[in-house]
């Protein structure tokens, strides 16, 4: 009995603590929507490899949904591609895409990751005040998984504050609305910006596009290098 009750005593801890965690995770996503909404967020940008930073996010999904399932993560990115853009904030946004990836797929299926550069456009104050359109090095970087798939009408509503949708309740997925609310906001003030493709289709999931400034001063490689691939099991 009293070996019964230590352990129930053991778990009662436990999830006392997640929860203290998952409050101060919330109480920290508000303060930071707050700073950003008004201007103050501190933004250190720098050159950033890629690679290292997607594997510095995968480190950080938290454990509770990345040992839910044999989760086969595939990254597909070339190591000398790089962004620029604060560390800390590029972390958070590829630790909030790849870990709703891994919790809106079924077991069975993969997560990927890849990145290759573009070119985009981009509006500029030109002579006597009139707009032009120039042409600017972007790195393009998807998340994709193979899951329920978003209806095309309700994808919009996925980067609104608090935003829940309808497969978040169905599928009883655990979140408070405000991580890719923050990853849009993040990707913007780094000069980027972030969407998402979807069928709507189970299967068939969804994609995460994220296109972010390359360093000023480095060439991005050319799109025809060959890609290395890397895999990892969450």
């Amino acid at each position: 009995r009293n070996r019964a009750s230590l352990e129930r005593l053991d778990m009662i801890v436990t999830e006392a603590n997640q929860a203290g965690q998952d409050l101060r995770a919330l109480l920290n996503s508000i303060l930071e929507t707050r700073r950003l909404d008004q201007g103050i967020e501190n933004f250190t940008p720098q050159a950033v490899n890629v690679r290292d930073v997607i594997a510095v996010a995968v480190r950080l999904i938290d454990p509770r949904e990345a040992t839910m399932q044999d989760r086969e993560l595939r990254i597909r990115v070339a190591p000398q591609y790089e962004i620029w853009g604060d560390p800390v904030h590029l972390q958070q946004i590829f630790t909030n895409l790849i870990s709703n990836a891994v919790k809106y797929s079924p077991p069975d299926a993969p997560v990927e990751v890849t990145a290759a550069p573009t070119m985009a456009l981009r509006e500029v104050a030109g002579r006597r005040g009139r707009t032009e359109t120039q042409s600017h090095r972007m790195m393009e970087i998807l998340v994709r998984d193979y899951g329920l798939g978003i209806p095309p009408e309700q994808a919009p509503l996925l980067f609104q504050r608090f935003a829940r949708l309808p497969r978040d309740l169905a599928s009883k997925v655990v979140g408070n609305g405000l991580g890719l609310y923050l990853c849009r906001a993040l990707a913007e003030v780094m000069g980027g910006k972030i969407w998402v493709e979807s069928a709507g289709v189970p299967g068939k999931g969804s994609t995460f596009f994220v296109h972010l400034p390359v360093p000023p001063t480095e060439p991005v490689p050319p799109s025809v290098i060959e890609t290395s691939k890397a895999e990892i099991r969450l």
